[in-house]
């Protein structure tokens, strides 16, 4: 079996809570890798960047051709502040042109590995699912940086509804439907994970697993109070729009699963309240 697991590094500032984060997720990536080669298991350490971060990707990740465009070349809308957010498809459509690995893997650039991460989850694939979101363990972020990792493995830490990991067999990808939304953003991970649901055979959302770790708990205010998150509201408006035609189009082709995870999204206010500059179509 072999595993491909692509990031998507880029130059955070000084000030960036990723400034310390992405040292440390490269780090127990390449610290993963090595303890599943102990075990026979092959992982590739993909990095998908646009050339002006290219200088903080590690000579140990495979570069793929670098991004040449954003959310803001495709966007319906005008965003009141321009981000150069990468698409998710331009990701891992690069990771799936690069390798032959049986199980693609895709996580956030501030999420870390416990050293056993990749071995477990060729055991779940082994016990049959081929397609799995895992959530992470929030653990303090009073570390100060690399020299600090085996003090993060051994915190437990609390665990996080969100989803940052995802991984899928590699034969079903050319089947996925990305769309137009943007990492960076709320609901990103929601479209994956809809998408992992309705073409995995047997998915699973594995929960309080000690397999990942983020460094303090940066949970959004989604009471629409908080100025960092009205500032990026319509990013995330964006992303939440391509959520719901990636729904209307499965729901068209009679290929939405029936899981709890998409019902609950159906019968929330977000599959059918206004967003702003949107219109539904199927495309």
């Amino acid at each position: 079996m072999k595993i491909a697991h692509i990031i998507n590094p880029f130059k955070a500032k000084e000030t960036q809570d990723l400034f310390l984060a992405q040292p440390i997720t490269f780090k127990t990536m390449e610290t993963a890798q090595r303890f599943a080669k102990d075990y026979g298991l092959e992982v590739e350490l993909y990095a998908a960047y646009y050339p002006v971060d290219e200088e903080v990707v590690p000579s140990s990740f495979i570069k793929t051709s670098p991004l040449d465009r954003s959310v803001l070349d495709v966007a319906k809308i005008q965003f009141r502040v321009p981000r150069t957010f990468p698409l998710l498809r331009d990701i891992l459509d690069r990771l799936y042109a690069e390798t032959d690995a049986d199980y693609l893997v895709y996580t956030n650039v501030d999420i870390a590995l416990m050293p056993f991460f990749y071995t477990t989850i060729a055991r779940f694939i082994e016990r049959g699912f081929d397609g799995f979101a895992i959530t992470r363990r929030t653990i303090s972020k009073d570390y100060k940086g690399v020299d600090d990792i085996p003090l993060m493995y051994a915190e437990y830490g609390e665990n996080h509804p969100g989803h940052d990991c995802f991984v899928f067999k590699r034969d079903v990808y050319s089947q996925y439907r990305l769309l137009d939304a943007c990492i960076g953003a709320l609901s990103i991970g929601q479209i994956l994970l809809f998408n992992i649901i309705c073409n995995a055979k047997r998915f699973r959302v594995f929960r309080g697993h000690h397999l990942t770790f983020h460094l303090g708990n940066d949970r959004v205010d989604l009471s629409g109070k908080s100025d960092e998150y009205s500032k990026y509201q319509d990013y995330s408006d964006h992303n939440l729009y391509q959520v719901r035609q990636f729904v209307k189009y499965y729901q068209s082709i009679d290929k939405l699963a029936n899981h709890r995870i998409i019902q609950k999204f159906l019968d929330s206010e977000r599959a059918t309240m206004p967003i702003p500059g949107m219109e539904f179509d199927v495309e």
